[in-house]
């Protein structure tokens, strides 16, 4: 047998058993059009295999991330949200006479003095409370972001002062009475209703010059005095009603009725408040509301209606008694008639 074995003039074929027949790795993939696209397939090939060898833990990472994404979203929605200033309180929520919820924490004290004969009005710290923050939390702090809230309605009673050791010494201690229910009301964190009426902001005055460096006028914010006007209803203990905390006030001789919804103040411009005239005609009958309680608590003689240099200080009102104890009947039906 013969065999014909042929060559070409190329190099020769390796034998079965030389290294050089082991499969060589392919060359490295050279870049052109489809180079991206293979590149991120292979990193999602990476990926997904990952995620199959570790399927537990993928899982309970992505439940994870949802659960938290969902606690920060309900975090930030009004449910949770309170306001801590008040310039944080949008002024349609003022100009439509919406309500907010809070605790008295603190009362602005006053010295009793007032410039000629002005108003001087009764001022609650109020720290604003979230609608779940209603449910699990019953106290409240002072230094926790509280928003002045003036009461509507009624300014600080009036006050006599007595020189010591004369009769009379003690009217200055009675006066204080007027303030002594909302300093007990902000101990215990009395939760309030406030129905919000306008929005006063101090006049901003004129700096005086300021030469050199550093903060001018040791920094001193300006709008500090920021408030709002509203009526507070609080409910008493052991009570489903609410009670307006203004009237109870005057009712007890803790306060003394204004000349309007908010005391006059030339110091402070008012603002967001409702022109609407059902909402003119409700404060009218509130303040008549007001004025009959004053007039009780007057002819009772209650907290600082018992000083008799107070009793005499306000004439109206003593007339007014006097006209209700000496009246006739004629002279009565008669005023009723003139609405007087």
């Amino acid at each position: 047998l013969t065999v014909e074995l042929r060559y070409s003039s190329g190099a020769m074929p390796p034998l079965p058993d030389d290294p050089a027949c082991e499969k060589a790795p392919p060359p490295p993939p050279t870049p052109g059009i489809g180079f991206p696209r293979r590149t991120a397939g292979n990193a999602m090939d990476a990926l997904t295999s990952a995620i199959n060898e570790n399927i537990v833990a993928s899982r309970y990472c992505i439940f994870g991330s949802a659960a938290l994404l969902t606690c920060y979203g309900v975090y930030h929605t009004p449910l949770f949200y309170r306001y801590s200033r008040v310039k944080d309180v949008p002024s349609y929520l003022v100009r439509k006479r919406g309500t907010i919820h809070g605790r008295i924490v603190g009362v602005v004290e006053k010295d009793g003095s007032r410039v000629d004969g002005g108003e001087e009005p009764v001022v609650c710290l109020v720290r604003h409370v979230s609608p779940m923050e209603r449910l699990f939390r019953r106290t409240g702090s002072a230094t926790d972001g509280p928003l002045r809230i003036e009461i509507a309605g009624v300014q600080a009673p009036p006050c006599h002062r007595a020189p010591p050791g004369t009769e009379g010494d003690d009217d200055r201690t009675r006066a204080r009475v007027a303030t002594d229910w909302l300093r007990a009301a902000a101990a215990h964190g009395t939760p309030v209703r406030c129905t919000l009426l306008a929005r006063r902001v101090p006049h901003r005055p004129e700096p005086p010059p300021f030469y050199g460096h550093g903060t001018p006028h040791g920094g001193a914010g300006v709008g500090s005095d920021e408030r709002l006007v509203g009526r507070l209803s609080y409910r008493p203990g052991g009570t489903l009603f609410r009670r307006d905390l203004a009237t109870s006030l005057v009712r007890h001789g803790r306060a003394a009725v204004a000349a309007g919804m908010h005391v006059e103040d030339g110091n402070v411009s008012t603002s967001d408040g409702s022109g609407a005239l059902r909402d003119r005609e409700a404060d009218i009958k509130y303040m008549e509301r007001l004025a009959d309680a004053e007039l009780d608590a007057f002819k009772e003689k209650k907290g600082v209606w018992a000083v008799k240099q107070i009793r005499d200080s306000r004439l109206d009102l003593g007339e007014e008694v006097d006209f209700e104890a000496n009246a006739g009947f004629f002279r009565k039906l008669w005023r009723r008639i003139r609405n007087d």
